[in-house]
């Protein structure tokens, strides 16, 4: 085998070594998930978890889902290490207004640059989920 493949194989072995390393350092977690209808009680529930979640952490981001587990593995989050997902439903309509609302909530201590997300959700399974992603 050429020295150069060799050379070439041997890197591509560490970075994929490291990037799962990494991985395995990052986080999906559900511990603040919280269901429920569009009313104050759900609005309550979520905003009480995501004050949880913030009061911990330095940075963080809020937005939607349909697949916590392959958005967080999206390359522009990978300085965050934790993703919480902190509300699920089978509404389009209720997930936009949360991400909304909370983002604006949130504003000034959180990284997100837009009010809300400009993708439309192709549902999985019918749920879809709003999270925070958080960075210390």
């Amino acid at each position: 085998m050429h020295p150069l493949l060799i050379a070439g194989l041997a890197t591509g072995v560490a970075k994929l070594i490291l990037d799962q390393a990494e991985d395995q350092a990052r986080q999906l977690d559900s511990t603040y998930m919280q269901t429920g209808k569009k009313c104050g009680g759900t609005t309550l529930r979520i905003k009480n978890s995501i004050d949880k979640i913030m009061d911990q952490h330095r940075y963080a981001k809020i937005g939607k889902t349909v697949q916590p587990a392959k958005r967080f593995q999206a390359t522009d989050y990978r300085d965050y290490h934790t993703m919480y997902v902190v509300y699920e439903t089978t509404s389009d309509a209720f997930i936009k207004h949360y991400e909304s609302y909370f983002i604006n909530k949130y504003s000034k201590q959180l990284d997100n640059k837009h009010e809300n997300s400009t993708g439309r959700l192709a549902t999985v399974k019918g749920k879809h989920y709003l999270y925070v992603v958080v960075a210390d």
